[in-house]
């Protein structure tokens, strides 16, 4: 079964790959976002997600599914060649083991770690270290729609890594869409087959993947061993020419190349492996050096080729000028100048297996050449992607280096500079055109620096600071100066200009929005950087500007500054004599009348003030004079306000229950919660001030009053609390009827403080119930509601107006209550009673 599921594989795959690919549907959306750190060389990490859609999936699944289930170990050429064995099953399914095979082997790719080398290149970083984003889980967890597909699948394809990098070099220009990690997902099926020397533990030695048969040996070239096609089997002569004499008995002699010569592995699939290869001769070649010549035209060595099925059939591969062999007379003869590389290409091979040999043929008519010394062959079969990408990614770079220079043609820029350092943003979407070194990419570019004085982030951001505070201080100096000009009972009243200070304020807006989005105008001009030069040259225009407006304008407005007045004091206004009418005064500042005369003051020019307004002055807004009128200082105390906890001043012996805080507009005296209250007072609002605290303080709070509720919240700003109306005039869900306490009235209250323990309560209207019920009733319907809350702990709150109930019933209320407020001075006796 499992013989048939893999010839299945052999007869089906190549279907699903074709070989010259038309543009296909769907896009490579490439994500990145890197974070790097460091002085100088920069190091950290990011993550890299490849999505594939539609067509471009299939593509891709379809690569997988017959690269994976054709070999178990990694083939020579491909990555880490002979080294990755593969489990594989083969169901013309990706399943587990296969799609951990593909992304160890893209982890591979990224990291070059086969080769010991260094990593993948993008941008000015060098990938250090890559794996799936959940490497410690299976491969479904850091992919999605790779388990489990088909070749045939076109849905969503996504694979998601992690990686460490740091800087290639110093300061560089570098295209922001670079085609490498575009085309790493297709690297894994990249062929790069070099010629390497082999010797056999039998004893033979050969230049893999060459064998040495048919006249075909190996040699020393100076110290570099090469494959040998000679009319003799001898050394070069010791004047670095070849030697002319011999004899070669031989029509046609062949060295085949294939994987099986290649190591001491044996590959059941005895082939190169071309059908990842792109349609392409710049991507899919074969190439050598070579020196040395033949003897006469009848001698000729040609590259063949030959595919399946049995790799019988040898083909003649034409090199890049078009001719099928060489055999020219004038080819270099002296191995210590540079070998000439030819190249043939095998585009038209692309999508197949294959198998090379070299094949030299001599008619034997003479020998006085040394035929043909071969190295450095190498067969490429670039696997890439081929389409539209879409490629997204974020820079965050914690550094003194900078970015700068945008050269944006098609993509879309931006920057975020901070003073940690730069935020590098880049989008784009382009047609990946060509296959290998031929792809086309876009010009987008931007210079990096690892350390520019101009447009380090650090710099430019102290240059800010600085000239922010030398615009503000030398706008303020001048203004001072122009200040102390006035004389002296003038310069209170002496202004800044307002217009020339927004100017000053403005040039500071603009100098930080320019350097926190330097990228404000690529919107209009993709290329349009605000770069850190311009920043010096705003900064210093802008102070300088600033500077010399500020003091050129105040000097201009010195020259109209008015003279000095004569010294003229002025008086409280003595009190009219006894009998005669006083006449009515307006205060000149708060244009209230004077009420009385003792509280007036009159200035030498004949305005007239409150003693408390002109306190408040230091010379007379009209004529200029000093002004010293100074009132009896009251002594203050501190107090801190128990619901906002802000610490404020007030008189000393002032009732801090009718005291509100000026921040929170509560009472600066608290109420104990979970106690019953009877607020004597002409006025409830001292009683809504303290629910004000208990809202701010977040208890919940209920209040049941006979005003119209809305009325109350706006009054009172009650924003939150559960109100109800005490009325028979409009029935509603919030409305109780006031005759009604044992059922409506209790029930609401009772249901309060059960389902809000540590709630507040407050009942305006206390004088309305006794109207409506009378005293005895309303007084059991307070000693109820006064037991629940007890119960509950909730503060009950209830304000009456003085003098509301008569003196026996008062004595009887204030009894039922934990503590009783008495805000208002008690009520006069009532007169006695006539006789």
């Amino acid at each position: 079964m499992v013989f048939l599921l893999t010839v299945l594989v052999f007869l089906v795959a190549p279907s699903l790959m074709p070989l010259a690919r038309a543009q296909m549907a769907g896009r490579l959306v490439v994500d990145t976002d890197y974070e790097v750190y460091g002085l100088g060389n920069l190091d950290g990490g990011g993550h890299l997600t490849w999505t594939l859609y539609d067509q471009q999936a299939s593509h891709l699944r379809s690569k997988i599914v017959t690269f994976f289930e054709n070999y178990t170990i990694m083939p020579p050429g491909f990555i880490c060649e002979n080294k990755e064995p593969i489990t594989n099953t083969p169901n013309l399914e990706i399943d587990s083991s296969e799609g951990l095979a593909y992304t160890n082997m893209l982890q591979r790719y990224l990291e070059n770690s086969c080769a010991n080398g260094w990593g993948l290149t993008d941008r000015y970083l060098r990938i250090s270290a890559a794996d799936k984003v959940e490497e410690q889980f299976p491969v479904e967890r850091s992919t999605e729609g790779l388990v489990g597909s088909t070749a045939a699948d076109m849905t969503k394809l996504q694979i998601r890594f992690i990686f460490n990098a740091n800087t290639t070099g110093g300061s560089m220009r570098f295209p922001l869409a670079e085609p490498n990690l575009a085309d790493a997902v297709h690297k894994v099926f990249d062929l790069d087959y070099r010629s390497t020397f082999y010797k056999e533990t039998a004893g033979g030695d050969f230049l893999r993947p060459f064998n040495s048969v048919q006249g075909w040996h190996t040699t020393f070239v100076g110290l570099q061993k090469v494959l040998t096609m000679s009319y003799v089997t001898r050394p070069l002569a010791a004047n670095n020419s070849f030697d002319h004499w011999g004899f070669v008995n031989s029509a046609a002699n062949s060295s085949d190349a294939r994987p099986a010569f290649s190591s001491g592995v044996n590959f059941s699939k005895d082939y190169f492996d071309l059908r990842y290869a792109e349609p392409d001769p710049a991507a899919t070649y074969a190439e050598f050096e070579y020196v040395g010549y033949t003897a006469e035209a009848g001698d000729r060595l040609r590259l063949q080729v030959a595919t399946e099925p049995g790799f019988n059939n040898w083909v003649n591969v034409n090199n890049e000028a078009g001719f099928p062999y060489f055999n020219n007379t004038t080819w270099p003869t002296d191995w210590t100048q540079p070998w000439p590389t030819i190249r043939f290409p095998l585009d038209m091979y692309a999508g197949q297996a294959v198998r090379f040999r070299l094949n030299f043929t001599s008619d034997a008519s003479s020998y006085s050449a040394p035929g043909f010394f071969i190295r450095n062959f190498r067969l490429r079969g670039d696997s890439s992607y081929h389409g539209l990408v879409e490629f997204n990614t974020v820079t965050y770079s914690v550094s003194s280096s900078s970015f700068s220079g945008f050269d944006i043609s098609r993509g879309s820029a931006n920057m975020i500079r901070t003073p940690a350092g730069d935020i590098l943003l880049f989008s784009i979407s382009y047609d990946k055109e060509g296959y290998g070194p031929t792809a086309t990419t876009p010009s987008d570019s931007i210079y990096f620096s690892t350390f520019d004085f101009f447009e380090n982030a650090q710099i430019t951001f102290a240059l800010v600071v600085v000239a922010a505070y030398l615009i503000a201080y030398y706008q303020h100096r001048y203004f001072l100066q122009f200040k102390g000009a006035h004389p002296i009972r003038y310069r209170p009243a002496a202004a800044k200009i307002g217009w020339l200070h927004w100017v000053g304020r403005i040039c500071i807006i603009l100098l930080i929005l320019f350097y926190f989005f330097p990228g404000i105008f690529t919107f209009a001009a993709p290329s349009l950087l605000i770069s850190g030069a311009v920043m010096w040259g705003l900064g210093i225009t802008f102070t300088l500007s600033c500077a010399l407006a500020s003091k050129f304008i105040y000097l201009r407005q010195a020259k109209y500054i008015p003279p000095e007045y004569e010294e003229g004091a002025g008086v409280a206004e003595p009190p009219p004599p006894a009998g005669v009418p006083v006449p009515t005064q307006f205060c000149a500042d708060c244009l209230e009348v004077i009420e009385s005369p003792a509280n007036a003051y009159k200035c030498g020019c004949g305005k007239v003030y409150h003693k408390l307004c002109a306190s408040g002055m230091s010379e007379c807004p009209e004529c200029h004079r000093k002004i010293t009128v100074q009132l009896p200082k009251e002594k203050m105390i501190t107090v801190q306000c128990p619901t906002c906890r802000e610490v404020q001043q007030v008189k000393e012996g002032a009732d801090l229950a009718r005291t509100k805080c000026t921040h929170c507009d509560t009472g600066l005296r608290a109420l104990d919660e979970g106690l019953n209250y009877l607020v004597i007072d002409k006025d409830p609002g001292t009683s809504y001030s303290w629910l004000l605290g208990m809202v701010r303080r977040e208890r919940p709070t209920l209040c049941m009053t006979t005003t119209f509720p809305e009325k109350v919240v706006k009054e009172y700003r009650l924003e939150g609390v559960e109100m109800y109306w005490l009325s028979d005039t409009n029935p509603g869900p919030k409305t109780l009827d006031p005759k009604r306490l044992e059922f409506e009235v209790i029930r609401a209250l009772s249901n309060f403080a059960k389902d809000f323990k540590g709630g507040a309560i407050i009942l305006d209207g206390l004088e309305y119930l006794v109207v409506e019920n009378g005293f005895d009733k309303t007084f059991k319907f307070i000693k109820k509601v006064n037991d629940l809350c007890s119960v509950h702990g909730t503060t009950f709150i209830v304000p009456i107006t003085p003098g509301a109930l008569g003196p026996d019933e008062m004595t009887m209320l204030r009894k039922e209550f934990d503590r009783v407020e008495e805000l208002a001075a008690p009520p006069p006796p009532p007169p006695p009673k006539k006789r």
